[in-house]
């Protein structure tokens, strides 16, 4: 089945990202981009990781995933339940979440949040998408790559 992406209505994209996923009308800077991100509405995961099963539908996902199967990696450690992360920002969201503490509120119905990615899904679910969101993932692509 197809997975929505949060975008209530087909809008046109913005001149800066010119490649429109057919299914949601999600506006890419990139053709690569906009094509994988149409495989997730296929449900096409084909990069596999070898350790758990999990699916992914991009290489470098399944690359920075794999990463967290070597206990090398995980070396920031929770000292409430000893889960173990692999940067130190998770760890602290993971706090956070152990504290209850929840910055990221959503505007629509007021609902709190421990984690950014989880507020962002969420936002999704309300049709709305922040503009920069997508920039700000080629930001984090890029910086992975140095």
């Amino acid at each position: 089945g197809r997975r929505g992406c949060g975008r209530s209505q087909q809008q046109a994209p913005p001149p800066s990202k010119p490649f429109t996923c057919l299914a949601c009308g999600k506006g890419f800077t990139r053709s690569s981009n906009r094509n994988a991100h149409l495989a997730t509405h296929l449900g096409q995961r084909p990069h596999t990781c070898g350790h758990c099963g999990r699916g992914f539908g991009h290489a470098p996902q399944l690359a920075r995933h794999l990463r967290l199967h070597q206990g090398s990696q995980r070396r920031f450690g929770c000292g409430q339940c000893g889960r173990s992360f692999g940067r130190s920002a998770n760890l602290s969201a993971h706090l956070r979440a152990h504290l209850g503490e929840r910055p990221y509120t959503c505007t629509e119905c007021g609902r709190g949040f421990s984690y950014s990615s989880a507020f962002l899904k969420h936002r999704r679910a309300h049709g709305l998408q922040d503009e920069e969101e997508e920039e700000e993932e080629e930001g984090r692509k890029r910086r992975r790559k140095k």
